[in-house]
């Protein structure tokens, strides 16, 4: 997709949970919605992988929701909440 951007070593896959009407599916974005479990396994090339993110809460916990169905360990999960009070999977 054109608005991938493709590095040696860094691959970047952007999704707009809501697009505006001038976001373009393709252009300025490459899917729609939060990021799920069979979005993960389509870019990510192992699941050996050490992930981090960070961003708002409501996407925070989809990642993290997705990575837990795919087992992966609490030691290649890495975030930042940006909410002194936050804290992911204990509202």
């Amino acid at each position: 997709m054109s608005s991938t951007y493709n590095h040696e070593n860094v691959t970047s896959f952007i999704c707009y949970s809501s697009p505006n009407e001038g976001d373009q599916l393709g252009t300025d974005f490459d899917k729609e919605g939060y990021i799920d479990l069979e979005l993960l396994q389509s870019v990510v090339p192992s699941k050996d992988a050490v992930f981090y993110f960070y961003g708002s809460i409501p996407f925070m916990e989809a990642i993290l929701k997705a990575l837990r169905r795919w087992n992966i360990p609490n030691e290649r999960i890495h975030y930042e909440v940006f909410s002194p009070v936050a804290i992911l999977g204990e509202k």
